[in-house]
């Protein structure tokens, strides 16, 4: 920013400059062509800067999607985990052989797991 407000009052004061040279001649040809060279200077860093700003906007908006995107797959993933853990308590039963859960335990667990994609 600094470099900036430098190079636009050089720009300012070498156009205000301009009028202490007769029309037509070389020198004023020479110190038009200096403002117009710093001008497109001014113009360039101007436009770096507007896409320094716009390319950090940029990685922030994409990081804050990946953390969303983060947060998303783990609550996904924890509440798949919770489901399972949950229906393997409910299903818990002892029956007379010694098994510990019963085949509609096994067929819930099964569907629950085809559910998230295992």
């Amino acid at each position: 920013m600094h470099m900036e407000t430098l190079l636009r009052d050089r720009v300012e004061k070498d156009i205000d400059g301009l009028d202490t040279f007769e029309l037509g001649t070389k020198e004023r040809s020479a110190a038009v062509e200096d403002v117009v060279k710093m001008a497109d200077r001014l113009i360039e860093l101007k436009k770096c800067e507007t896409s320094e700003v716009q390319t950090e906007k940029q990685m922030r908006e994409e990081w804050i999607k990946q953390i969303v995107k983060y947060a998303f797959d783990f609550g996904l993933k924890a509440a798949e985990i919770a489901l399972l853990i949950w229906w393997v308590t409910v299903s818990f039963r002892f029956e007379e052989h010694g098994t510990i859960s019963s085949q509609t335990g096994k067929k819930g667990s099964d569907r629950i797991s085809r559910l998230f994609g295992r």
